[in-house]
């Protein structure tokens, strides 16, 4: 519980992104989005592969 199991930077302009989730259990994570203003997000994201 609690590990960063994604780190990705620089993904452009786009107001979305897609990442692969199977390689996660199933289950409820939570996502963090740091802007490069340092401004930070959260939501959860539940996986059912």
């Amino acid at each position: 519980m609690g590990r960063i199991i994604l780190t990705q930077s620089r993904l452009g302009t786009d107001s979305t992104y897609v990442f692969s989730t199977s390689n996660l259990s199933d289950g409820i994570y939570i996502m963090k989005i740091t802007t490069r203003d340092k401004t930070e997000m959260g939501t959860k994201i539940i996986v059912k592969n």
